[in-house]
C-alpha cells in the first residue's frame, strides 16, 4: 500500500524534516533501548509475575506498556551539567522515567531549516545544547513518541521535555460518486483541542491512502480542500499511542474563486469574502487586496465582500466547473474624523476607536452601521465605510469599558470631526524573579481594585504579564483566579497618569493532582491514562500519566487553577471538572463502554466488500465507520439505544432500537437492500453528523 507520511509543518504548510539526525536518533534509541532513572526495565520473569497477579484481580492488564507502570509518577531528573552554557535539561516519559536516545534540536523561532544545534539524550535522559543566549524553538523527537516542541530562553539549565507515545491517523480518499481512490490530493489535519497547535498535511498515495504520524493525542478535524476537490470536515478522536481506525474522506469536484478588491483610494488591505450557498466558505483578503477561495462546489452563491475600510458589497454568483474571477471596487462610504488625546492633552497614538449607529435608529440603506480604526502618531483617526445617521464613537481599551465617548451625526457632503480624551490610566507589569521561567509557566494574572473589587485579567507581554489601561487606585495582584483563595503576590498603588509599575513576583508554586481511577463497582483500574486540562486555558494540558495497581495516580507540576481531570482505559472513560490544583482525592469513576460488530451481506448472500455504517445514540449525535469484506466494528460506544444504517453501492439496511450495554458487544447480521430507507428515518434518535465520533 502506498502511503504518504505527514510531519509537522508551518501554517503555510512548509515541510521541515530532520532526516539524517532523526535516523541517527532512531538507531541509537534502538541500540540502547529504554530505561528509567529509578527502576530497571521489566524483565521476562517480572512480566510473568504480573500476569499471574492480574489473572486473579478484577482487571487484567491488556498488554505491557512501553515502560513499567507505577503507582505514582517518579520525581524529575536533575541534569548533571547545570553549569554549562546553552540549554540543558532532561527528557522524560509519561511516568517520569528517563528517556534514552531522544533527539533534541534548537532552531531560531522564525526558521524552518536545519537546526542550529542538536543532541541525543544520554543514559540518564540528560541533554546539552551549546547555543548563544536568546529565544529558541526546542524540539524533542523519539521513535514511537509524539514530537514535543516549545519556546525557551537560553541560557536555561533545568529544561524538562516530557514525551508521550505517538499516535497516528490513517485513512483514504475516495470520489463520492464513483467510490474510486483519489491520489495526490492534500489532506489537512487541525487539532481542535489545542494539544497540537500547528496544522499538518499529507498527500494521498496512488491508492488514495494517507497517514498522519507522530501526532499527540487529542481531537482533530480532517479535510480535503484543493482547487479541484473538497470533502466535508471529518472529526477524529485520537487516543495516546494508538492509530485511528481507517478514516474515509469522500471528495467531490470543485473549483476556485480568485478576486481582487480595491477602494477608491487604493487596494483593500484586509477583510474577507464570504460565499453563502450550499457550502459556506470564507476567504481572507490579503494586504494586496487579493483573495482566493479553493474547493468551491458548483452552485448558486451570494458573495459578501467585507473590507476593513469601506461599505459592504454583495453579488450573486453562478459557479460551474470553471474557475471564477472577479474585480470588486468598494465604496468608501462616509467617515468620522477625530483626534485622541491623553489625559495631559498630548496626542495618543495607537488608540482603538469604534463607532456604532444609535440603537433606536432604523437602518434602511445598505452599508455599514459600525466601523473601527486606530489613531496615528499625531492621535488622528478616520473610521470610514459608514452610512448616514447618528453614531456614538468610543475610545476602547482591551478588557475595560469605554474610556471616552462622543456622539456624531453623519451626512453626505459634511465632514464630522470629534475629540476623544482618555482619562488617567496606568499599567502594571508583573515580572518573574527569573524572567526566562515565564516561557514554561502557564500562569494567569489578575488585579483586584480595592475600591470596588473590580477584577482585571492580565495578558502575556514578552517575558511577563501586563495589565494596561487600569484606572488609578490600589490593586492586589494574583497569579491565579482570585476566587481560588490564594494569597495576593503583591499590592500596588497607581497614583498618576501613564504610570508603569513593574513588580517582580516569585515563581508560582506548582502542586499536584492525585486520586484514584475505579469502575462503577468501585474496583481499582490500573493502567488508565490520566490527564488534567486547564479550565481557563484548555490548550495547557498536562502530560498523560498511568494509574497504578490500585488505580492511584499523581499528576505533578500543576500550576494554580481549576482543571478537568480525565481518564481513558480499555474499560471506559471518566472525567471530573472544576478540580482545584492541589486536590488529593480526585475520584474518576469509569463509565464502561460497549460496542457493535457484525456482518453485512447482499440479498444474494454475498459479503459486501466496502460499505459505511452510520450510527446515532438516542437523543445525541452519532458518526460513521467503514466496513470491508462483509465485516464491521463500532467500538467505544456509550451505553444506550442506537439506530444503525448500512450503505453501499448494492443498497442500504436500517436497524433501530439496538441496545448497547456497558462492557458488552452486540453482534448483528445485516442484509442490504436497494429498497431500504435511508438516514431520514434516524432523525428521531438525534442529529446525524456523518463524520463525528462521540
Amino acid at each position: 500500500m502506498a502511503v504518504a507520511s505527514a510531519r509537522r509543518r508551518t501554517a503555510s504548510w512548509s515541510l521541515g524534516l530532520l532526516s539524517v539526525l532523526a535516523l541517527c536518533g532512531a538507531i541509537v534509541s534502538a541500540m540502547r533501548g529504554r530505561t528509567h532513572s529509578s527502576s530497571a526495565p521489566i524483565t521476562h520473569s517480572q512480566s510473568a509475575s504480573r500476569e499471574r497477579t492480574a489473572a486473579s484481580a478484577p482487571y487484567r492488564h491488556a498488554s505491557e506498556p512501553l515502560f513499567a507502570p507505577n503507582s505514582h509518577v517518579r520525581g524529575t531528573v536533575t541534569p548533571a551539567f547545570s553549569k554549562e552554557p546553552g540549554i540543558a535539561g532532561s527528557v522524560l516519559d509519561a511516568t517520569g522515567g528517563a528517556l534514552i536516545g531522544a533527539l533534541i534540536t534548537a532552531r531560531t523561532p522564525s526558521s524552518s531549516g536545519a537546526p542550529v544545534a542538536s543532541s541525543l539524550s544520554d543514559d540518564e535522559g540528560h541533554f546539552l545544547l551549546h547555543v548563544p543566549a536568546g529565544r529558541w524553538l526546542l524540539t524533542a523527537t523519539a521513535e514511537a513518541y509524539s514530537t514535543n516542541s516549545r519556546h525557551v530562553l537560553a541560557p536555561v539549565h533545568d529544561q524538562i521535555m516530557v514525551m508521550v507515545p505517538a499516535s497516528a491517523i490513517a485513512g483514504y480518499v475516495v470520489h463520492d460518486r464513483t467510490n474510486t481512490a483519489v491520489a495526490g490530493v492534500t489532506v489537512g489535519a487541525l487539532s481542535v483541542d489545542g494539544v497540537q497547535s500547528l496544522p499538518v498535511t499529507t498527500t494521498s498515495g496512488q491508492d488514495g491512502h494517507f497517514l498522519f504520524e507522530d501526532l499527540s493525542a487529542g481531537r482533530y478535524v480532517l479535510e480535503v480542500r484543493t482547487r479541484s476537490y473538497r470533502s466535508a470536515p471529518t472529526q477524529v478522536d485520537l487516543e495516546v499511542g494508538t492509530t485511528s481506525p481507517p478514516v474515509q474522506l469522500k471528495v467531490s469536484e470543485a473549483t476556485w474563486l480568485q478576486a481582487d478588491v480595491s477602494l477608491a483610494s487604493g487596494r483593500c488591505a484586509g477583510g474577507f469574502v464570504e460565499l453563502e450557498g450550499g457550502v459556506p466558505l470564507l476567504g481572507p483578503i490579503a494586504d494586496t487586496g487579493d483573495v482566493i477561495i479553493e474547493g468551491v462546489p458548483p452552485g448558486h452563491y451570494r458573495a459578501n465582500v467585507r473590507c476593513l475600510r469601506g461599505k459592504p458589497l454583495s453579488e450573486d454568483l453562478e459557479v460551474g466547473a470553471e474557475p471564477v474571477e472577479r474585480h470588486w471596487r468598494i465604496d468608501s462610504g462616509l467617515s468620522v474624523y477625530g483626534v485622541v488625546k491623553q489625559a495631559n492633552g498630548e496626542p495618543l497614538s495607537g488608540a482603538s476607536v469604534a463607532c456604532d449607529i444609535a440603537v433606536e435608529q432604523p437602518v434602511s440603506t445598505p452599508g455599514r452601521a459600525y466601523s473601527s480604526c486606530v489613531s496615528d502618531a499625531q492621535g488622528r483617526f478616520e473610521c470610514d465605510g459608514l452610512i448616514e445617521g447618528e453614531f456614538t464613537c468610543r475610545l476602547r481599551s482591551e478588557g475595560s469599558p469605554a474610556l471616552a465617548t462622543a456622539n456624531v451625526s453623519l451626512r453626505s457632503g459634511q465632514r464630522s470631526t470629534i475629540l476623544l480624551q482618555a482619562p488617567a490610566r496606568a499599567t502594571i507589569r508583573m515580572l518573574l524573579a527569573e524572567s526566562d521561567e515565564w516561557l514554561e509557566v502557564p500562569t494567569q494574572g489578575f488585579a483586584v481594585r480595592a475600591a470596588d473589587r473590580s477584577e482585571f485579567e492580565a495578558v502575556r507581554r514578552g517575558q511577563g504579564l501586563e495589565l494596561s489601561g487600569l484606572p488609578l487606585g490600589t490593586y492586589s495582584l494574583y497569579l491565579a483566579a482570585p476566587d481560588l483563595g490564594e494569597e495576593p503576590v503583591a499590592t500596588v498603588a497607581l497614583t498618576r497618569d501613564a504610570e508603569l509599575a513593574e513588580v517582580r513576583v516569585d515563581r508560582p508554586k506548582a502542586s499536584s493532582l492525585s486520586g484514584r481511577v475505579v469502575d462503577e463497582r468501585e474496583i481499582p483500574v490500573p493502567d488508565a491514562w490520566v490527564t488534567a486540562e486547564d479550565d481557563w486555558n484548555p490548550a495547557a494540558s498536562t502530560p498523560a500519566v498511568l494509574s497504578g495497581e490500585q488505580g492511584q495516580f499523581v499528576i505533578p507540576g500543576v500550576w494554580p487553577g481549576r482543571f478537568s481531570v480525565k481518564a481513558t482505559s480499555p474499560f471506559g472513560v471518566a472525567s471530573s471538572h472544576g478540580v482545584k490544583s492541589g486536590a488529593s482525592e480526585v475520584l474518576l469513576r469509569l463509565e464502561r463502554l460497549g460496542s457493535v460488530s457484525g456482518t453485512v451481506q447482499t440479498e444474494a448472500g454475498d459479503a459486501v466488500r466496502f460499505f459505511d455504517v452510520g450510527f446515532i445514540r438516542e437523543g445525541t449525535s452519532g458518526g460513521r465507520v467503514r466496513g470491508h469484506d462483509g465485516r464491521f466494528s463500532v467500538p467505544d460506544l456509550k451505553p444506550g439505544r442506537y439506530a444503525l444504517n448500512v450503505s453501499c453501492s448494492a443498497g442500504e439496511a436500517l436497524l433501530q432500537n439496538v441496545v448497547v450495554a456497558a462492557g458488552q458487544t452486540v453482534q448483528l447480521s445485516l442484509t442490504v437492500s436497494a429498497s431500504a430507507m435511508g438516514f431520514a428515518d434516524m432523525s428521531a434518535f438525534g442529529e446525524f453528523h456523518a463524520s463525528l465520533r462521540e
